[in-house]
């Protein structure tokens, strides 16, 4: 929810992300059903079937890939994860943390300001 209001965006994203146990069955049996279907295909699991003719390969190679590229990007992410609590702290001085619904709308705040630069001239420079 792109509101500035910390208790609007939690509610949301509570209400939104609420538990519904309909959707956690129907999520199981289709994850059966994927795993049933490989399984007739040949395949170990539904994740073999459907990396065979990618260029990934495996679901050991993706794992692997994955693992590195979340090592890589750990530091970068705190960095960012930092500003963007820094943004709340300027809204909400007594913010301590950087919750799950804070960071779209943080983000989203973050562009606008990149974006409104950018137009005037004055925008960030890749190096």
């Amino acid at each position: 929810m792109d509101s500035r209001y910390d208790l609007a965006r939690e509610t949301a994203h509570m209400l939104y992300y609420r538990h519904d146990p309909g959707q956690e069955d129907l999520l199981s049996e289709l994850l059966s059903h994927r795993a049933h279907l490989a399984h007739l295909c040949g395949y170990k699991t539904f994740a073999h079937r459907a990396l065979a003719e990618s260029l990934a390969g495996t679901p050991d190679s993706v794992g692997a890939f994955l693992r590195r590229l979340s090592a890589e990007l750990r530091p970068r992410v705190e960095e960012d994860f930092a500003w963007l609590l820094e943004l709340k702290r300027r809204a909400n001085p007594s913010a301590e943390r950087l919750e799950v619904w804070d960071v779209p709308y943080y983000s989203s705040q973050v562009s606008w300001c990149v974006l409104i630069l950018e137009s005037r001239g004055g925008g960030t420079q890749n190096s």
